[in-house]
């Protein structure tokens, strides 16, 4: 397992390597927190959860509105991925969408009651629950895919010892492209996304392998919480 340090460093040697000499390490520091972004956000690679409490009488739930919800406010939050009610000890159903609820009940919006579905919005920061609490005297916890930390040199980043090159390979291009060197960074890209030197995919490789374990795991580790 590398620090960001080793893979600043690796960095640097692949631009060297490519005889592009003209760098500075913020170039290499802003393009290495893009790619450790960019690689947690696609994968969806590190879920957390948080417990938080039910409030009165809402049925949106924006996560990421700290002005006007600071109670539920979560700062790394990206998108929900399940939900345990700590009231009924069961999770919530995710089987319905918004419009499910239109058509089962017109009046969702008013309906009282114990938390039962929850469903995402247009803005993926936002979720809907029914039916609500006219009092949140409860909590439950939010399962929810989280955005990339900032970058601390000597951390390790939070993606398996064995995609951690990814990161290399995300910055160096993007580097490369920045500096207008498109050949070169097109090669690094496609080690990224998966292609090989005919122009064919392979998803067991590159970012979309990540991916896949990360989905596999997650949906693994909530049966055994279930």
């Amino acid at each position: 397992m590398s620090n960001f340090t080793t893979i600043k460093s690796n960095i640097s040697i692949h631009l060297n390597d490519a005889n592009l000499i003209n760098f500075v390490s913020g170039d290499i520091d802003d393009a290495t927190q893009d790619a450790y972004d960019e690689i947690v956000a696609l994968s969806q690679c590190i879920i957390k959860k948080v417990t938080l409490n039910f409030q009165n009488n809402l049925n949106y739930y924006n996560f990421q509105d700290n002005s006007n919800y600071s109670s539920i406010y979560v700062s790394d939050f990206m998108a929900t991925t399940a939900i345990f009610s700590n009231l009924t000890k069961l999770w919530l159903l995710d089987d319905k969408v918004l419009k499910d609820f239109d058509r089962d009940r017109v009046d969702w919006e008013n309906w009282i009651g114990s938390c039962t579905w929850w469903a995402p919005c247009n803005d993926a920061k936002k979720i809907a629950m029914i039916p609500k609490p006219l009092i949140g005297s409860s909590t439950f916890d939010l399962y929810y895919w989280a955005q990339a930390p900032t970058i601390v040199n000597a951390n390790s980043p939070l993606v398996p010892p064995d995609f951690e090159n990814l990161i290399e390979i995300y910055a160096t291009a993007s580097l490369l492209e920045s500096y207008e060197e498109f050949t070169k960074a097109q090669l690094y890209f496609n080690e990224f996304w998966g292609v090989d030197n005919e122009g064919n995919q392979n998803f067991d490789k590159g970012i979309f392998a990540l991916a896949q374990r990360s989905k596999n795991i997650s949906q693994s580790d909530l049966l055994v919480l279930a």
